[in-house]
């Protein structure tokens, strides 16, 4: 996505982090995963990935991976707004195979200390709950 793209498509309270949002939005594995961002806010951040040969596994289903990845890249983009943070822990809950897309994640701020971010990430394909997540993130530094 371009600049004005992500512009359109971010909180007006957190276009003052655009450059750290184009970045993130931007980073190599998700693009190679084909990640695109639908809206950026640090309290909901929502992602969409397609579903294509290149994420199935054997079984011609999404790989556990690729949904990872999608959840990791929403929670990542939301907790880095303000503050670089890195993933301290996820415990992911897989509830049936995804076999259409795309698959949509979204990432909802639960709580927020000076040091720790937690998200309660959502993935949905189909119409239909694929899997959920708690994420926990580690704040790195001062505020931006």
């Amino acid at each position: 996505m371009d600049r004005s793209e992500l512009l359109s498509i971010t909180e007006e309270s957190c276009r003052y982090d655009i450059d750290r949002i184009e970045s993130m939005s931007k980073a190599p594995f998700a693009a190679e995963l084909g990640i695109t961002l639908v809206y950026v806010s640090k309290e909901r951040t929502v992602a969409r990935m397609p579903v294509c040969g290149s994420l199935l596994n054997s079984l011609g289903i999404v790989h556990g991976a690729a949904t990872f990845g999608l959840i990791d890249h929403a929670f990542g983009v939301a907790c880095n707004i303000g503050c670089d943070a890195v993933g301290q822990c996820c415990s992911v809950h897989y509830y049936r195979p995804a076999t259409e897309g795309p698959l949509t994640a979204e990432a909802v701020l639960m709580n927020e200390s000076r040091s720790i971010v937690d998200y309660d990430v959502k993935v949905f394909g189909g119409g239909k709950l694929i899997a959920s997540a708690v994420c926990t993130g580690f704040k790195l530094g001062e505020k931006r």
